[in-house]
């Protein structure tokens, strides 16, 4: 299991399997259904292996869910991504909801 905050955990899956984080989110928080960002500076966020990427000026985010300890997921470019709920905030902006 992997530990997330005082008493909740995620399930632990041997393949890194995506689908496990991202009900966790689904189930858990979430923005308003439909909201999506757009980047207005460059910020970098971790895919689902943990891996750095540099979210790109003018990406737009979909799926935005708030998890525990300020962390944040959204999809960009097909793929899931997680980054701090204050980085989101402070570089991105609301385009629809």
């Amino acid at each position: 299991m992997i530990p997330v905050n005082a008493g909740e955990t995620l399930p632990a899956c041997p393949t890194r399997c995506a689908d496990a984080i991202w009900t966790f989110f689904n189930e858990k928080r979430s923005a308003p259904p439909g909201e999506i960002r757009e980047t207005a500076e460059v910020f970098p966020a971790l895919d689902l292996a943990g891996d750095p990427r540099q979210i790109p000026v003018g990406a737009r985010l979909t799926e935005i869910h708030l998890g525990p300890e300020r962390l944040a997921a959204f999809h960009f470019d097909g793929q899931v991504y997680f980054v701090s709920t204050d980085e989101l905030f402070h570089k991105t902006r609301v385009i629809s909801r």
